[in-house]
């Protein structure tokens, strides 16, 4: 069961149809290892866009809501994340074809989120650096399954300015996820310096027009501009 009472022009034209594979038998392995021995029964689903166009970039992500039966029967609900690669041909899908950013993704928020925020609870900080990682897998498809904060309050600042307190906040995270990076590199004899494969060295990004051409642009339009000038 898909998304169909959605405005196509507000999202992602190849997040409009989530691939074949993001079924029922899917769903109901990913409720599986979430749910462990609480799970019994998928009633119902929906699985449409994630975001609003322009919101994220790179990867394709669904939002799906899984309707369920407990081990006791009792209807449950549960919204998720999914986080995959691009399947429809084109520049994006060009892009990731053959990086390591799931592998990499996956590992950050196995292996070393829990670490920093272990951390930060030693010395009384209780920040929460990331939404919790659900499910993962590389194979047969690379996917990533995560709870969705927006069940909890949380919404995309989308095309709004962010406020003063935003920024601050989003600020005040990213010192603190670099101060426990620092040490626990320094702690663990440089085990961080493996997550080594960003943006910039992709497969092809040398070709890409987007990184290639963007100085280039950027100069442009400010020529152009006269209060840029």
């Amino acid at each position: 069961m898909n998304a169909t009472d959605i405005d196509p022009s507000l999202y992602n034209v190849d997040e409009l149809v989530p691939p074949a594979w993001m079924d029922r038998e899917f769903l109901e392995k990913v409720l599986k290892t979430t749910k462990k021995d609480d799970f019994h029964a998928i009633i119902e689903y929906n699985i449409g866009p994630a975001t609003l166009k322009g919101d994220h970039v790179a990867s394709i992500m669904f939002r799906g809501v899984v309707q369920y039966l407990d081990k006791s029967n009792t209807k449950q609900e549960i919204s998720l994340i999914i986080k995959t690669m691009p399947v429809i041909e084109g520049g994006k899908k060009d892009l990731l074809d053959g990086s390591t950013f799931f592998e990499v993704e996956i590992k950050i928020f196995r292996d070393v989120i829990p670490k920093f925020e272990e951390m930060l609870r030693s010395v009384g900080d209780n920040t929460k650096l990331a939404a919790n990682m659900l499910y993962y897998a590389l194979s047969p498809q690379q996917v990533i399954v995560l709870e969705d904060l927006t069940r909890m309050g949380y919404s995309a600042i989308g095309q709004r300015k962010t406020t003063m307190e935003e920024a601050r906040m989003a600020l005040e995270k990213l010192a603190k996820w670099h101060a426990c990076g620092y040490i626990l590199n320094k702690e663990t004899n440089g085990s961080l310096e493996k997550f080594v494969n960003g943006v910039f060295n992709m497969p092809g990004m040398d070709k890409n027009d987007c990184f290639t051409k963007a100085t280039e642009r950027l100069a442009r339009l400010a020529r152009e501009t006269p209060k840029l000038q």
